[in-house]
């Protein structure tokens, strides 16, 4: 009787089967990993951007308010539809807020932004506000991304300042109570 010796050169089934189980483990670890690398990178883009926009609309307010106050005209401040207006004139408009949703149709605002005013009980030259960053483009519910605080001084101002609720904006008192939406500026 012969004997014919057998050459392993290939793999057996079970070989081929543990190979294809942890290629197939690798590839499903791997794709985890990068969706995760994409949100937190997503999450990160749209904080620092919300938070970019929130100090913006706080330069806005302080630059646009001191400019007309030293001109010594009757104004008042108020936002809508994310654009800050004095009067009736846009103070800041974004443009680069406006996206497509899903990359195509319609342009709709990134963020949706609130802001609201409180006259300093103590000092009645200080004009505290509020700017809200809501996103209106990720996530639907519209959480709360960014608060941005600040202050700033009216200087030997002998006019009259008030804060009142405009019926355009959303109820900031809702959200941060002792705020109204609207700072208004009168000479008289």
């Amino acid at each position: 009787m012969r004997r014919i010796s057998k050459n392993k050169r290939g793999f057996t089934l079970v070989e081929m089967m543990l190979s294809l189980a942890i290629i197939a483990i690798i590839f499903g670890l791997t794709t985890a990993l990068m969706m995760s690398i994409n949100d937190s990178f997503t999450l990160t883009y749209n904080l620092n951007d919300a938070s970019d926009y929130a100090v913006l609309y706080g330069y806005g307010i302080e630059n646009s308010v001191l400019a007309e106050v030293s001109k010594g005209s009757a104004t008042e401040w108020h936002v809508k539809d994310s654009i800050l207006y004095y009067n009736t004139t846009p103070v800041f408009e974004p443009s680069q807020m406006k996206t497509k949703q899903n990359g195509t149709g319609p342009l709709v605002d990134k963020w949706d932004v609130w802001i609201g005013f409180q006259i300093d009980p103590s000092n009645k030259s200080l004009i505290n506000y509020v700017v809200l960053i809501y996103d209106n483009y990720y996530d639907p519910t519209k959480p709360l991304i960014c608060r941005y605080e600040g202050s700033f001084w009216l200087p030997h101002s002998s006019a009259k300042i008030s804060v009142g609720h405009s019926g355009e904006s959303p109820d900031i008192a809702s959200v941060v109570p002792g705020y109204d939406n609207k700072l208004i500026y009168s000479t008289s």
